[in-house]
């Protein structure tokens, strides 16, 4: 009987999980349930145990407004810089690097490009 000065949320008993270390190594068998829940056993005998594991978290897709509308140009001298390096960098991707938007000194003439 529970007296008058006693709340019924005092009479409660909580239990705190106590999180234990698994070792993937002590691990003999994994049981993977439609439900996404994942049991394991560290003796065969013992019965399935859940697998701890981080709450998952609803991921809010963002999207994001594109804040220029092309790629923005290099510095002329950053241009030149990187064609000199062409000579240390595998031919399939030297097209990258001939074709980088650069602010170019002669925009009507633009050769800048080094024939290696």
């Amino acid at each position: 009987m529970i007296s008058k000065n006693v709340r019924l949320e005092d009479t409660q008993v909580h239990v705190l999980e106590i999180r234990k270390t698994i070792n993937l190594l002590d691990i003999v068998a994994l049981q993977y349930n439609l439900d996404g829940m994942i049991r394991y056993k560290t003796n065969f005998q013992q019965e399935y145990q859940e697998l701890p594991r981080r709450p998952n978290k609803n991921k809010v897709q963002n999207s994001h407004v594109p804040l220029y509308e092309s790629p923005l140009p290099i510095e002329f001298t950053k241009f030149i810089h990187l064609q000199e390096m062409r000579p240390l960098i595998h031919r399939d991707y030297h097209p990258f690097y001939d074709y980088l938007n650069h602010n170019c000194t002669n925009p009507s003439n633009c050769s800048h490009i080094l024939s290696i």
